[in-house]
């Protein structure tokens, strides 16, 4: 392992085994930390284009007795920028992860608060993942995450991926759970490898699944997959949802809709769990 101020080539180690950025995210770091960063609408719809990844899906309706919400890894250190992971990322390739927190702060936070109140105010179900260590060493982890986490004790002495017993490992208080809702920690990517979720949302009588968080091309896809996977009808929701590349959001997003399942934005969603409430 080179030493860790030689940040390029350290970087380009850290995201060549990491499943948060991918290598691809070191060839085009320098240009998107340089960029205005801008996720008005606008600049979304230029990026995403909605139309065509719901394109060979049947319309999306939900019914909000049978519809859970996903809040996949919305945790302290992956919305705050002061822990670890954004320590390493910063000190890596400074500047790389400003989209990246500017996005999760200003789009996908209100956007899961927004979602977070409906389902609410109709007594559907919410659900939390947490991705953490239950050991206390990370030895559990898939070997991608302990890869990670070897680099962040090289370069900012920590682990970027805590225990889930660690305070920065809780979700964060912007988005803190009301009591009843599930809150499950997971050692690996997606939460079927690690728990029963899709058991536990079978026994309550629920057949579709809308998943928001981060990061969307590791675990928030592959959480989506798994369940697509055991019959679900699953919804990703594009601006709930972020990742450290603009253009792996995208290609990740329209993999999921051309194959899996939908794709749609918050105001969707939210204009169908009130219109199968009137009904």
């Amino acid at each position: 392992m080179r030493h860790p101020e030689d940040s390029r080539l350290s970087r380009r180690q850290f995201v060549t085994t990491s499943g948060l950025i991918g290598l691809a995210g070191a060839v085009s770091a320098h240009a998107q930390a340089s960029d205005p960063i801008d996720d008005s609408e606008s600049v979304d719809q230029v990026l995403y284009e909605n139309r065509q990844l719901d394109r060979g899906h049947p319309p999306l309706t939900l019914e909000r007795e049978k519809t859970a919400l996903a809040v996949i890894d919305m945790q302290r250190y992956f919305v705050n920028k002061e822990y670890p992971l954004g320590k390493a990322l910063e000190k890596l390739e400074p500047g790389f992860s400003s989209y990246y927190f500017h996005r999760v702060n200003d789009v996908v936070v209100p956007n899961c608060r927004k979602l977070q109140k409906c389902f609410r105010s109709f007594g559907a179900n919410i659900v939390y993942t947490l991705f953490g260590s239950l050991r206390a060493d990370g030895k559990d982890m898939p070997g991608w995450a302990r890869a990670d986490n070897a680099m962040g004790h090289s370069v900012v002495g920590s682990p970027v991926y805590p225990p889930v017993d660690d305070p920065s490992c809780q979700v964060d208080d912007s988005l803190k759970p009301e009591s009843g809702e599930l809150v499950l920690p997971k050692n690996t990517s997606g939460p079927l490898n690690s728990t029963r979720l899709d058991q536990m949302l079978h026994t309550l009588g629920i057949d579709t699944l809308v998943v928001t968080g981060v990061v969307t091309d590791v675990c928030v896809t592959q959480t989506a997959r798994e369940f697509a996977d055991r019959d679900f009808n699953v919804v990703v929701v594009e601006d709930a949802c972020a990742t450290f590349d603009r253009e792996h959001h995208r290609v990740a997003l329209a993999t999921f809709a051309n194959v899996f399942g939908n794709v749609c934005r918050t105001d969707t969603v939210l204009d169908r769990m009130s219109t199968r409430l009137h009904k």
